[in-house]
């Protein structure tokens, strides 16, 4: 991967319609995850769970991130993914509030967490989430149809690095 020039985030920003491809941030591995269009969308949610800034793991929580605005790249099906890996369900993430998806068809639905996104080749991460989206609020989430087909995937803008094409 000599001579391939990343960048964060906020330097993809002043390259508008540029065709990219997303990368693994971690050192010696920069794996391909995804290209820009195969992603559905970006969107900002409000209360996501803290995830990886470059190389700096923080456990997965919600409570320094009420207010703050992250970003992230909508995917509807996981095979449209080049390299990702998806953690098995964790009781951890049942106790996460839901977070409220505000884009398109599915605005005001609530997300809940199910699942960690990682690199499948380094297995580092969490470089997003993947969880389940519902029409309502419901007390128990063992109420939620869990067939995986039905996960819909968070790559963390903030957590991933870009090769603009």
């Amino acid at each position: 991967m000599a001579g391939m020039e990343l960048i964060k985030y906020p330097e993809l920003a002043d390259l508008r319609n540029e065709s990219f491809v997303i990368r693994c941030p971690f050192k010696n591995c920069n794996s391909r995850i995804i290209d820009s269009k195969s992603t559905t969308s970006t969107i900002g949610i409000k209360g996501s769970p803290n995830l990886l800034r470059f190389s700096s793991p923080v456990m997965i929580s919600q409570e320094d991130n009420d207010e703050k605005l992250s970003n992230f790249y909508f995917v509807d099906d996981v095979w449209k993914f080049d390299n990702i890996g998806v953690s098995k369900p964790h009781d951890k993430h049942k106790d996460l509030r839901p977070i409220i998806f505000t884009q398109g068809d599915d605005n005001g639905k609530k997300i809940y967490i199910e699942r960690l996104l990682i690199c499948s080749d380094c297995d580092k991460g969490p470089l997003g989430f993947a969880g389940f989206l519902i029409d309502q609020e419901i007390e128990d989430t063992s109420t939620i149809n869990k067939d995986a087909g039905n996960l819909k995937y968070f790559l963390s803008c903030d957590s991933i690095l870009y090769q603009v094409l």
